[in-house]
């Protein structure tokens, strides 16, 4: 029997009240479910805006679908960087720079002060436990004006690494010394132009198909992911890796760039 408003003594009560704290708990599953939805149409998208884009296809592969850090369900797309040989870059076209990594070492550190290094014109190379080496890809002119500019504070740099016991060089890194590409300076320059590059936007048309895509998905899903079952809720998202966190803010901080731009 019903007292008033009250609707707890009855099934139809208990079946509210049931609902009632479910709810966070979907909503949850919706918001997950979003945020994958959300990556995997920009993923789909980066693949339809970046073919024929000359020498974007290494750029276009590395691009993969990951889990962000943390508790907060959320997915994005990052750039899966693919490392190569010192040997195999073109030194009058290439630019290193120098991030520290695990114990700081104060070598390392006077490194990435002055950092980027034309490649053939490394003072030192320091090994891969104490620091990541990142190439980018820049025109000759550019190649030249590091050149000159490590060569205009050389008096600074020469003199801190000779107190630390290192005798300075001017020397690509050993063939097989592996650097990262800096995938985010690949797609701004894709983007944007810049030197001898032409502009090819491809990062603000996909994030735009999500944009106009994803209100429709909402619109056909979001009631059946409220009201579907756990158990058929749990293979609605495919198991996905973590991207590590300083991915994730790098990424975040690019297309924040973009946002401001479309």
């Amino acid at each position: 029997m019903t007292r008033g408003f009250q609707l707890t003594g009855t099934p139809f009560g208990a079946r509210n009240q049931q609902a009632l704290a479910d709810l966070p708990r979907r909503m949850k599953r919706l918001h997950k479910a979003l945020a994958y939805q959300s990556a995997f149409l920009l993923q789909g998208a980066l693949a339809v805006t970046m073919a024929g884009i000359l020498d974007a296809d290494r750029y276009a592969d590395a691009m993969v679908l990951r889990r962000l850090p943390g508790r907060v369900p959320g997915f994005g797309v990052y750039p899966q960087a693919r490392a190569k040989r010192a040997e195999d870059l073109p030194a009058d076209r290439s630019v290193v720079y120098v991030r520290p990594r695990g114990k700081l070492d104060p070598r390392v550190t006077i490194l990435a002060k002055h950092s980027p290094w034309p490649l053939g014109e490394m003072p030192w190379t320091p090994p891969k436990h104490l620091a990541t080496l990142t190439y980018r890809k820049v025109t000759p002119v550019e190649a030249r004006r590091v050149s000159q500019l490590r060569r205009d504070d050389s008096s600074a740099w020469k003199v801190a690494l000779q107190q630390l016991g290192v005798r300075p060089e001017s020397a690509p890194p050993p063939a097989d010394t592996s650097l990262q590409p800096d995938l985010y300076f690949q797609a701004l320059r894709l983007e944007f132009g810049g030197a001898a590059s032409k502009s090819h936007p491809h990062w603000r048309p996909a994030l735009r198909v999500v944009a106009s895509q994803l209100p429709m998905w909402f619109r056909r899903n979001a009631r059946r992911i409220l009201t579907m079952r756990a158990s058929k809720y749990r293979g609605l998202i495919p198991r996905v890796p973590r991207v590590n966190g300083q991915r994730a803010a790098a990424t975040e901080a690019f297309v924040a760039r973009l946002g401001r731009v479309m």
